[in-house]
């Protein structure tokens, strides 16, 4: 039972985990995205983070960033495969995020298979960053299921000693 308080209340630091961990690209960059699963993933505008140093055509300083406010600027963001095909972006999914270190706000998602992709950024804020992930709730909601799992296995279990020692005292 410790446990799965303890993974219902570390939850949370599954999601910013998970949101520290996407892949990132900034306005006038061509950024180059290596996906190792299919899924379909969020698009986020970010008005707080880190850009980590990235991989392709972009000259903006890797470090961290506060745009100030809580409105993330319009971006448009074209998603290009290895044979260079732009791949349609679909409807924004999933809600704003803030979790101290890093904030954003959905403006698409995109279905990608593994591969190699080219993300460019454009905006009329020359600062403007965007996130690409899974989404970051899902994170929290594994984490979530596996305490409801190991509280299961523990209610269980205690049934199983309760009704043994009952019919051991018989």
């Amino acid at each position: 039972m410790i446990l799965a308080l303890v993974l219902l209340l570390t939850a949370p630091g599954a999601r910013a985990q998970a949101i520290a961990g996407f892949a990132r690209g900034a306005a006038g960059c061509r950024t180059t995205l290596d996906v190792a699963e299919a899924a379909t993933y969020s698009v986020y505008s970010e008005v707080r983070g880190t850009l980590r140093a990235v991989e392709g055509n972009c000259p903006a300083a890797p470090g961290r960033f506060d745009l100030g406010g809580s409105t993330a600027p319009a971006v448009d963001v074209v998603v290009r495969d290895a044979g260079g095909e732009v791949v349609a972006l679909g409807p924004t999914r999933g809600t704003s995020y803030d979790t101290g270190a890093h904030a954003g706000a959905p403006v698409a998602t995109v279905r990608l298979a593994p591969g190699r992709y080219e993300v460019e950024v454009t905006s009329a804020d020359g600062r403007a960053v965007v996130a690409i992930g899974p989404d970051p709730s899902s994170a929290a909601q594994g984490q979530r299921t596996a305490a409801a799992v190991v509280a299961a296995a523990g209610v269980a279990s205690g049934i199983g000693v309760v009704a043994l020692g009952r019919r051991r005292r018989r």
